[in-house]
């Protein structure tokens, strides 16, 4: 297995694992569409008859049930290693010393790919292993509506706060209540309704949760032009880079810190957006796939 190399070769057929009909987020969305974007065609891989004629295959989060189903076949992955298939995977979820003991199975499991280049998301999981950074970012072809009014001079998180692998989350927002007014929503019934519901204010809360990484509400606070306040490990930083430099994004380690700098602070909204296809073309010419 050759993680994050690939000899150079003529790419024609791009297929991706990926569930577009998923509507709870916007995430498997934005990895066919960015991946369209950046090659102009490409076609939804089911089964192993679907890799007919692929040269490179993108998992678009390979964590997923559905998407695990057509990978985690034997076949499956005889087939792209007999026929030399570039296999590019994002994931999503933190893979070691994770709450779910399972997820290193699966990435185990991935390396059984011969031809394997693979994105994660959690900081922690790209210094073991030496990989890149996955930023689950939107697709620019992604649509949605948002608030233009006034935005409420408060934050808001959406998010779940009952499971025990976010007990941290929870320890954070009970002490965050005491500094900053915000309202807590455990659920909302579809994603657009969510989007047009964080974009009515100022402030997106993010805090962390049981990995060392950006996730998706961070990006979908910046797309709606909400500030996010964004918490981050003594390291988080020094691997999103681009994220580092936004001048309207809050990152703070401890609650005294956030405090600290919501002082003075007198932004009304965001600015700054990165969408998918800017880092995965960037990485994708990095390992002559384009």
């Amino acid at each position: 297995m050759h993680i994050g190399q690939t000899k150079y070769r003529i790419m024609r057929n791009v297929g991706i694992i990926c569930d577009i009909n998923y509507e709870r987020h916007h995430l498997f969305r934005s990895y066919f569409n960015a991946v369209k974007n950046i090659y102009g065609k490409v076609s939804i891989v089911k089964e192993v008859s679907d890799l007919e004629n692929i040269d490179i295959l993108f998992i678009g989060d390979d964590h997923y049930g559905p998407h695990k189903k057509i990978w985690m076949n034997v076949s499956f992955i005889n087939y792209c290693n007999e026929h030399d298939i570039q296999v590019v995977v994002m994931t999503n979820e933190r893979i070691l010393n994770s709450y779910f003991p399972w997820n290193k199975e699966i990435f185990l499991h991935l390396t059984q790919f011969d031809n394997l280049i693979h994105y994660v998301n959690d900081v922690d999981d790209a210094k073991k292993l030496g990989l890149r950074i996955n930023r689950t970012a939107m697709s620019r072809s992604i649509s949605f509506k948002k608030w233009d009014g006034s935005k409420k001079d408060r934050a808001i998180f959406v998010g779940n706060i009952k499971c025990k692998s976010y007990s941290e989350r929870v320890g954070v927002l009970d002490v965050v209540r005491k500094i900053l007014p915000i309202d807590v929503i455990t659920d909302i019934p579809t994603w657009d309704a969510y989007m047009q519901l964080i974009s009515q204010y100022r402030f997106v809360f993010s805090p962390i949760g049981n990995g060392n990484f950006f996730p998706m509400r961070f990006y979908e606070a910046l797309a709606v032009n909400s500030i996010p306040l964004h918490q981050v490990r003594s390291d988080t930083l020094d691997y999103y880079t681009t994220e580092k430099e936004f001048d309207d994004c809050v990152f703070f380690e401890t609650v005294d810190e956030l405090k600290s700098k919501l002082v003075g602070f007198t932004k009304e909204k965001s600015h700054n957006v990165i969408w998918m296809e800017d880092h995965l073309i960037q990485y994708l010419k990095e390992d002559q796939l384009l």
